[in-house]
């Protein structure tokens, strides 16, 4: 049996999540640009509201783009990891590579060393080094004690053989390795399957109308291009607990009793 992180950027997504069976949430911000640090605020109220019957685990990432960091965004990434551990999570969520591709060892030391006691998951970093395999090594001597991958393509089914490699070296460094990447109910059966991962990761979101009624006409679009519409602006992605629900099924996880509680006392709304 695998169990299942959702990766979430709100509150109501974290409700979601312990509501359909997730074990695990992993909080970011941004997830559009695949994930970035979130703010103070919002990964106290996550674990107010979650974090004593889901663990918490909060992205370390302080921009888009590529993984190789300056003394500036390294200093910021040291700052975060402390913020977030004095905040209560439960574990931090960072990656770090040299210009050649390899996994940053020197500067992933010196976060899993700030974040003690909390264990250390490396992202999705790792599918764009040079050698995901081998980075599992790297990863283990550098300390850290989990590892989020798509083995190094778009989707975890499309690199299932190259995690199930990972999944073979992480057990003998004591590693988890976590299968990520368009994970959702129609393939997370068959991804756990073929890689043997202990846990799976996804968004598993849908989208949801807002309560907005004042709209403009024409509508002001917020931040950079993407796929505007009239109805942009007032739609909001959140974890759908039904979703959440069914790939938790799919892989053997059943609901908890603290998921069952939830779900007959408080409505996700």
């Amino acid at each position: 049996m695998a169990k299942l992180e959702v990766c979430i950027d709100s509150v109501r997504s974290a409700r979601a999540a312990l509501s359909g069976g997730a074990v695990r949430v992993e909080l970011c911000a941004g997830l559009t640009d695949g994930g970035l640090s979130p703010s103070p605020g919002l990964l106290k109220t996550v674990l107010a509201a979650v974090g004593h019957k889901l663990e918490v685990v909060a992205m370390v990432r302080p921009r888009p783009g590529d993984f190789l960091y300056d003394a500036d965004e390294c200093a910021a990434m040291l700052a975060d990891v402390e913020a977030f551990r004095d905040a209560g999570a439960h574990g931090v969520v960072i990656g770090a590579l040299t210009s050649e591709g390899r996994v940053d060892k020197a500067f992933v030391k010196m976060l899993v060393e700030t974040a003690q006691p909390l264990p250390v998951t490396f992202h999705r970093a790792i599918d764009v080094c040079l050698d995901p395999v081998a980075a599992v090594q790297d990863c283990a001597e550098a300390g850290v004690k989990r590892i989020l991958t798509s083995g190094g393509r778009a989707t975890a089914l499309e690199g299932a053989d190259t995690i199930a490699r990972m999944v073979e070296t992480a057990q003998a460094c004591n590693l988890e390795v976590i299968a990520a990447g368009g994970v959702d109910e129609t393939n997370a059966r068959a991804i756990r399957d073929s890689t043997r991962c202990p846990f799976l990761h996804g968004t598993l979101r849908s989208t949801f109308p807002s309560m907005m009624q004042h709209r403009r006409d024409p509508p002001v679009y917020m931040g950079a291009e993407k796929a505007n519409t009239p109805a942009t602006e007032y739609s909001l992605r959140f974890a759908d607990p039904g979703r959440v629900e069914a790939v938790a099924a799919a892989l053997g996880q059943p609901p908890s009793p603290a998921a069952q509680s939830l779900r007959g006392a408080q409505p996700v709304l």
